[in-house]
């Protein structure tokens, strides 16, 4: 996995976009958007990238979406949970036969 960048090294909203994506994928519970909203914001608070509450509700929705679309999380009654690893390496096996 990558370095995400936090805090002053966020320059732009790739550099968010990427924090939220790496936040989900170390997710090894069951959460909520309101949980990944609370830790990307504390992971954004020394940046000179102003982003809104309301913009980064939207970008982590949008990006849950996404991932449960191409089943990489599960989704239940408002309640996200990460694919156990056996799943998505099979599924990786799967997509490179």
């Amino acid at each position: 996995m990558c370095k995400v960048k936090s805090g002053v090294q966020i320059k732009n909203r790739q550099d968010i976009q990427n924090l939220v994506i790496g936040i989900i994928f170390r997710q090894r519970a069951t959460y909520r958007i309101e949980n990944i909203l609370d830790i990307v914001s504390y992971y954004t608070r020394d940046s000179q990238y102003e982003v809104s509450e309301d913009d980064l509700y939207y970008i982590i929705s949008e990006t849950l979406d996404m991932l449960y679309i191409r089943n990489r999380v599960k989704f239940k009654n408002g309640v996200y949970s990460p694919l156990p690893l056996k799943v998505l390496f099979m599924q990786h096996q799967i997509a490179c036969n």
